[in-house]
């Protein structure tokens, strides 16, 4: 994964989250909800695949 912002490349595991990802690797990201229901974390997918839980969509 990587954060354009900070340009830092980092290696997230199926499932994790992209917060939780983030804040290991000391990256400043907005989040209010830390689950995804607010939308206030919301990226930008430039290539790869993205998962949601149906419970989330």
């Amino acid at each position: 994964m990587t954060f354009a912002k900070s340009g830092k490349t980092v290696i997230a595991r199926r499932g994790e989250g992209v917060i939780r990802v983030a804040e290991a690797n000391g990256i400043a990201k907005d989040y209010t909800c830390r689950n995804g229901e607010c939308g206030s974390c919301r990226c930008k997918l430039l290539s790869g695949e993205v998962g949601m839980p149906d419970s989330l969509l």
